[in-house]
């Protein structure tokens, strides 16, 4: 980890000064060793790699940061519940604000990070923030996977529809034609 003297991991980092003197802090941790995540992986180690470059954007809301994170997760397929990995690899920015106020006027391509009355922050909060926002809604293997409920009732995604004697609206529109023809 490449931290500049007078940052300590311990007491996390002084947000105005780390921004003021272009601090830069980069390392890597195992991604299951972080509380937040520890779902988010298997059995084995995974590698989470990050880069945070604090600086100081001289707009409305001077004290910034850059974060590059780079892991890779285990998480349920969406469509067939079994494990898929997903690569994570995303920038982003930060404007650290000091009020509710404050964040509300953040430039949108900023994530507004509210600092506490100390003005310290943890750097690896801010990564496990980045993976967490990166994660997919509906994670999906590349490949077509099998529902569950088609795996139990023994059909597949590509197995042919259903024959017009099977379906209920084939069915349904029988009834409609012989109800129209009472009328």
């Amino acid at each position: 980890m490449a931290c500049k003297q007078g940052y300590h991991r311990t007491s996390g980092i002084d947000v105005q000064s780390a921004c003021r003197s272009g601090h830069i802090e980069q390392g890597e941790v195992d991604l299951g060793a972080q509380p937040r995540c520890a779902d988010l992986v298997g059995d084995a180690p995974v590698a989470l790699k990050y880069l945070l470059a604090f600086f100081d954007s001289g707009a409305a809301h001077p004290l910034s940061c850059a974060i590059k994170v780079q892991t890779k997760v285990r998480v349920a397929c969406a469509r067939c519940l079994e494990p898929v990995e997903i690569p994570i690899d995303t920038t982003s920015q930060v404007a650290f604000v000091f009020s509710e106020n404050q964040a509300e006027h953040v430039d949108p391509s900023f994530e507004p990070v509210l600092v506490d009355e100390s003005g310290r922050i943890d750097p690896l909060t801010l990564v496990v923030d980045d993976v967490l926002m990166s994660l997919p809604l509906m994670p999906m293997h590349d490949y077509d996977c099998v529902a569950p409920q088609a795996l139990s009732s023994g059909t597949t995604v590509d197995d042919e529809p259903r024959k017009d004697s099977e379906n209920p609206f084939a069915a349904l529109a029988v009834l409609k034609k012989t109800g129209s023809a009472q009328d």
